[in-house]
């Protein structure tokens, strides 16, 4: 719970503080738990690429923002992306009988 009541970067922060040390994976894990969870609730938009393994291995490069967008070799035409929206789930209270 303590977890939870923090601010959304001060978990961060509470993950990369943990997350280095074998000791304190545990407790990375659940700060990563509570974000994920956090997340689902204010509502995301997931966009997911299906992967296929092909014959021979390559490797891949991930490419940040801002840099120049060229095909990636894990993208296939027959292989479109899949849109899945978690809308924000709000709690519902109930007064009275």
């Amino acid at each position: 719970m303590t977890i939870n009541k923090l601010q959304r970067l001060e978990q961060i922060d509470l993950y990369h503080a943990f997350a280095s040390t074998n000791a304190t994976k545990a407790v990375a894990g659940l700060a990563y738990e509570s974000l994920g969870h956090a997340m689902l609730q204010e509502g995301i938009t997931l966009t997911l690429t299906p992967m296929i393994r092909c014959q021979q291995r390559k490797l891949v490069h991930w490419k940040s923002q801002g840099e120049e967008q060229v095909p990636n070799s894990m993208n296939v035409d027959n292989n479109p992306e899949i849109t899945e929206i978690f809308p924000a789930n709000t709690a519902t209270i109930y007064e009275g009988s």
